[in-house]
């Protein structure tokens, strides 16, 4: 599965969401912490079997090559 469905993304594959806080007492606009959230629908029914363990190993040894 490619990173375009592991994400909720439009067409253009920019997030349609990002995670983030709501408004708080330090913060009155919340913040945005600009990361994609995740497709977990999408996650779940590709095998991940619930969780996301071999996504993360798959996604480290990409990122992390020996």
């Amino acid at each position: 599965m490619g990173p375009t469905r592991s994400f909720l993304l439009d067409e253009q594959r920019r997030p349609r969401f990002v995670a983030g806080w709501p408004p708080d007492y330090f913060s009155s606009q919340g913040q945005a912490l600009g990361q994609s959230v995740y497709n977990w629908d999408t996650l779940r029914q590709s095998g991940y079997r619930g969780g996301l363990v071999d996504w993360w190993i798959a996604r480290l040894r990409s990122c992390c090559p020996r």
